[in-house]
Protein backbone atom coordinates (compact mmCIF):
# COMPACT_ATOMS: atom_id res chain seq x y z
CA UNK A 1 0.00 0.00 0.00
CA UNK A 2 2.71 2.46 1.00
CA UNK A 3 4.75 1.43 -2.00
CA UNK A 4 1.86 2.26 -4.31
CA UNK A 5 1.39 5.67 -2.68
CA UNK A 6 5.10 6.49 -2.84
CA UNK A 7 5.23 5.29 -6.44
CA UNK A 8 2.31 7.56 -7.34
CA UNK A 9 3.95 10.54 -5.60
CA UNK A 10 7.23 9.86 -7.38
CA UNK A 11 5.41 9.88 -10.72
CA UNK A 12 3.70 13.17 -9.92
CA UNK A 13 6.98 14.70 -8.73
CA UNK A 14 8.75 13.55 -11.87
CA UNK A 15 5.98 15.03 -14.03
CA UNK A 16 6.13 18.40 -12.23
CA UNK A 17 9.92 18.44 -12.54
CA UNK A 18 9.69 17.69 -16.26
CA UNK A 19 7.19 20.50 -16.83
CA UNK A 20 9.38 22.90 -14.84
CA UNK A 21 12.45 22.00 -16.93
CA UNK A 22 10.55 22.56 -20.17
CA UNK A 23 9.11 25.97 -19.19
CA UNK A 24 12.03 27.30 -17.11
CA UNK A 25 14.29 28.51 -19.98
CA UNK A 26 11.38 30.51 -21.41
CA UNK A 27 10.84 32.26 -18.08
CA UNK A 28 14.55 33.03 -17.73
CA UNK A 29 14.90 34.57 -21.20
CA UNK A 30 11.75 36.66 -20.80
CA UNK A 31 13.06 38.22 -17.61
CA UNK A 32 16.74 38.70 -18.38
CA UNK A 33 16.80 40.12 -21.93
CA UNK A 34 16.86 43.93 -22.05
CA UNK A 35 14.70 45.75 -24.59
CA UNK A 36 16.38 46.30 -27.95
CA UNK A 37 17.04 49.99 -28.71
CA UNK A 38 15.70 51.22 -32.02
CA UNK A 39 17.95 52.87 -34.60
CA UNK A 40 17.46 56.61 -35.12
CA UNK A 41 16.89 57.60 -38.75
CA UNK A 42 16.58 61.12 -40.11
CA UNK A 43 16.63 62.85 -43.48
CA UNK A 44 19.95 64.38 -44.53
CA UNK A 45 19.57 67.97 -45.80
CA UNK A 46 20.65 68.85 -49.35
CA UNK A 47 24.30 69.90 -49.63
CA UNK A 48 25.41 67.87 -46.60
CA UNK A 49 29.05 66.75 -46.52
CA UNK A 50 30.74 64.42 -44.08
CA UNK A 51 33.78 66.22 -42.71
CA UNK A 52 36.10 65.61 -39.77
CA UNK A 53 34.62 67.39 -36.75
CA UNK A 54 37.30 68.73 -34.41
CA UNK A 55 35.05 69.06 -31.37
CA UNK A 56 36.64 66.29 -29.29
CA UNK A 57 34.08 66.55 -26.49
CA UNK A 58 31.06 65.73 -28.66
CA UNK A 59 32.16 64.23 -31.99
CA UNK A 60 35.67 63.04 -31.16
CA UNK A 61 37.27 63.89 -34.53
CA UNK A 62 34.86 61.58 -36.38
CA UNK A 63 33.44 62.16 -39.86
CA UNK A 64 30.10 63.82 -39.10
CA UNK A 65 27.46 65.48 -41.30
CA UNK A 66 28.08 69.20 -41.93
CA UNK A 67 25.61 71.52 -43.69
CA UNK A 68 26.57 74.67 -45.62
CA UNK A 69 26.89 77.79 -43.45
CA UNK A 70 27.70 81.41 -44.34
CA UNK A 71 30.72 82.34 -46.50
CA UNK A 72 31.67 78.79 -47.53
CA UNK A 73 31.91 77.35 -44.02
CA UNK A 74 30.30 74.10 -42.86
CA UNK A 75 28.38 73.60 -39.59
CA UNK A 76 28.27 70.22 -37.80
CA UNK A 77 24.72 68.90 -37.33
CA UNK A 78 25.51 66.41 -34.55
CA UNK A 79 23.35 66.95 -31.45
CA UNK A 80 25.03 69.46 -29.13
CA UNK A 81 28.01 70.22 -31.38
CA UNK A 82 27.63 73.08 -33.89
CA UNK A 83 31.34 73.06 -34.85
CA UNK A 84 32.15 75.31 -37.84
CA UNK A 85 34.55 73.80 -40.38
CA UNK A 86 36.69 76.05 -42.53
CA UNK A 87 36.01 76.56 -46.23
CA UNK A 88 39.17 74.76 -47.33
CA UNK A 89 37.63 71.42 -46.19
CA UNK A 90 35.16 71.49 -49.10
Amino acid sequence: MITAILGGLAGITLGVALIALVTWPRRITQRSLPPVPHARFYAVPDGTRYLACHNAGVCGHMQTPHVPADNGFWRCTTDGCGHIAEGDEK
